[in-house]
């Protein structure tokens, strides 16, 4: 989700990939619905800080991100650092939440 690098840059397939990507966010209009979702989503979102782990829930309109943390007060990653995230990325997978895991913070946006 949303990653980076240089496999892919500027390869044909990866383009058109690219362009139809944009053209069903135009044709269906998503960006219309940010404003009217992004409020519920972010409360929701910082809701998160409920949990035990959670060290900090941040994000603008439908993007996400969770930090999950060993100790919240105060606040001491996991060790080794990064290594909880992809391990609640795959539980999150085998429960069919999408989620990429960036150390020990985990992107999320709605569908």
């Amino acid at each position: 989700m949303f990653g980076s690098g240089f496999t892919a840059s500027a390869h044909p397939v990866a383009c058109a990939v690219a362009l139809e990507n944009i053209r069903v966010i135009e044709e269906n209009k998503l960006m219309d619905r940010v404003p009217k979702l992004q409020g519920k989503f972010q409360e929701r979102l910082n809701m998160l800080e409920d949990i035990d782990i959670v060290g900090e829930a941040r994000g603008i309109g439908l993007m996400g991100a969770v930090e999950v943390v060993h100790d919240k007060s105060p606040s001491k990653p996991f060790n080794p650092v990064g290594s909880a995230g992809p391990v609640i990325a795959e539980c999150a997978h085998n429960n069919g939440l999408i989620v990429r895991a960036i150390g020990d913070t985990l992107a999320v946006c709605p569908l």
